[in-house]
């Protein structure tokens, strides 16, 4: 028995995720916080091979490194190049971003490339809590991509532009929208009955 079939054999019963990184060291720390959870496998960013190792693996959830590396300055470009095809090729499958809060640039380069979640190894318990919703509401893998206008993101640049303050006012509005009575629609079928009527007195 190969690798390969012992790796997949090991992996039949188990709930699977895939990381796509080259950063040993960050799989490993994804590993141990997703121990209790699952089994996860590390893939190199080629995005050549996304297709073969879903088909192969079968994931229940993919995870994409947008953690900064001033020794990879194609590294962001690669994630958001898989994050772009898995959205293509398994539009329902979890995809969640990891990187680090203290380099907010890979967050928002993930949000820009459609990954909605992001996770900081740094908080465990954090991870944890993420992966754990994240199945949830997708079926423990079976996910439903979002319509229009459920999520919004406001990110400053730099403490003191505004964000909080915008965020506040934007929630009160929305409030109000969906607290504002809708105005009563008019029962349908009355201007056919009506018409039904004049026909009759015609005849």
């Amino acid at each position: 028995m190969n690798a390969r079939t012992k790796e997949l054999a090991s992996l039949h019963d188990a709930r699977r995720f895939l990381f796509f990184t080259t950063d040993n060291t960050a799989a490993q720390h994804l590993a141990a916080a997703l121990a209790d959870d699952g089994m996860m496998v590390q893939e190199d960013a080629a995005s050549d091979r996304l297709s073969v190792r879903l088909a192969e693996l079968i994931p229940q959830m993919v995870f994409l490194d947008f953690g900064i590396d001033e020794s990879q300055p194609g590294k962001m470009a690669q994630a958001t190049e898989l994050a772009r095809q898995l959205a293509r090729v398994a539009p329902t499958l979890p995809v969640v971003a990891v990187g680090s809060i203290t380099r907010p640039e890979g967050a928002i380069a993930a949000l820009r490339a459609g990954v909605r979640d992001f996770i900081d190894l740094a908080n465990e318990n954090e991870v944890q809590d993420v992966v754990r919703r994240v199945l949830q509401s997708n079926g423990g893998g079976r996910s439903r991509r979002p319509g229009r206008g459920q999520l919004i993101v406001i990110l400053g640049v730099r403490a003191g532009v505004g964000a909080s303050t915008l965020g506040a006012h934007l929630s009160t509005l929305v409030h109000m929208q969906m607290s504002a009575p809708r105005p009563r629609r008019k029962p349908a079928g009355k201007p056919r009955a009506r018409r039904r009527l004049a026909e009759g007195g015609a005849a």
